[in-house]
């Protein structure tokens, strides 16, 4: 089988030796691999060439690729020296295969499926490859020929991360079937992301830029590629949240969003009152018919719309005072706030009841 294997390595010289010494026992004559070396100072691409197998391509990054990118431009390469590759192997330079991995991956292989390997840890336990949702991570997966044409290469518009993923669910849309191969080798689980505590602000910052952090800029690609920009704009702002707030502020303002979406709820019933509520005829009219029996119940409610210092669903108003106070821990102001706000909501959960009644009865 014409197999092109792709490898992305950045100063790991002794785990793509590593990887390197099991995979090439496992290829025939027609397969391929294609190593970018993605900068690396530790002589990986030396020690990479001294192996003196001519199977081996190694292309030269400038350090700034990282995985997506890496991984792309290894596919591009591969593609270029020929273009009748019945199969890609994606595969990451820290992997350990068992001795028959490849030819697992193959047999699982029916030419119109992602064929994932799972990888396992020191411990046993599966750290890598397909997840319950129906992704799967990169770091052993076969695509072939037919899915190729289909779908194409991997996205190179992120930089480290996303990109496994991203392909996982276009692959799905297209209604491409993702196997697995079962336990193929192990490999060492790496942290996802990097550790936020003890980090300065301006460190959370440089975070959300790192290619290999908490990527803003991957994060909206992927949200905006696969959901839209709605989906995109919540995700990126929950990770500002999470990434440059402090825990306990984090904390605070999470507990503040179900606050915040009554008090929207709130404001939202007041501006439906006012488009209704005839203020000098004291008449509640909806499409025409009018309701001067139940206009009682509303004086009150021009209060919030007109709002005076002395009125007590003033109260309301200070919900955003309160979301700060209770984001520099001044609890007992904010929790009387908030105890404020609950007392005037379920007022307004009441109102709203009484006008579905009135409504009902007219």
């Amino acid at each position: 089988m014409k197999l092109a294997v792709l490898i992305t390595s950045h100063n790991r010289r002794e785990s793509t030796l590593g990887c390197l010494s099991r995979l090439l026992p496992q290829l025939g004559e027609d397969a391929r691999v294609y190593l970018v070396d993605d900068g690396s100072h530790d002589g990986t691409a030396i020690a990479v060439a001294d192996l003196k197998d001519k199977r081996i391509n190694v292309i030269n990054g400038n350090g700034q690729l990282y995985w997506a990118k890496g991984m792309l431009k290894a596919w591009e390469a591969a593609v270029a020296e020929r273009n009748d590759w019945d199969a890609f192997l994606w595969l990451n330079d820290d992997t350990e295969l068992r001795v028959d991995a490849v030819d697992r991956m193959l047999a699982a292989n029916d030419g119109e499926k992602i064929v994932v390997g799972e990888l396992e840890n020191a411990n046993g336990e599966i750290v890598y490859g397909t997840r319950p949702d129906g992704l799967f991570t990169g770091n052993c997966v076969l695509v072939p020929r037919k899915v190729y044409e289909r779908q194409g290469m991997i996205c190179g518009d992120y930089s480290h991360a996303w990109a496994d993923s991203d392909y996982a669910i276009q692959a799905r849309r297209a209604g491409i079937e993702v196997i697995s191969a079962g336990v193929v080798g192990k490999t060492e689980g790496h942290p996802n992301r990097p550790e936020l505590t003890g980090l300065t602000l301006k460190e959370r910052w440089r975070s959300m830029k790192d290619s290999k952090g908490w990527n803003l800029h991957d994060l909206w690609l992927y949200r905006r590629r696969n959901w839209g920009v709605v989906a995109a704009i919540a995700s990126c702002t929950h990770l500002c949240l999470h990434v440059l707030c402090a825990g306990s502020v984090r904390k605070t303002l999470i507990k503040c969003a179900p606050w915040f979406i009554m008090w929207l709820g709130y404001l939202a019933f007041a501006l439906w009152i006012r488009r209704h509520y005839d203020v000098t005829a004291s008449r509640f009219q909806i499409h025409g018919y009018d309701y001067a029996d139940y206009s009682w119940f509303l004086t009150d409610w021009h209060e919030i719309l007109y709002p005076r210092p002395r009125h007590p669903l003033w109260g309301i108003m200070f919900f955003p005072l309160a979301v700060v106070l209770g984001c520099v821990k001044t609890v007992s102001l904010s929790c009387c706030l908030f105890i404020i706000n609950a007392f005037f909501a379920a007022m307004m959960t009441a109102c709203v009841w009484l006008v579905a009644k009135v409504l009902k009865c007219g």
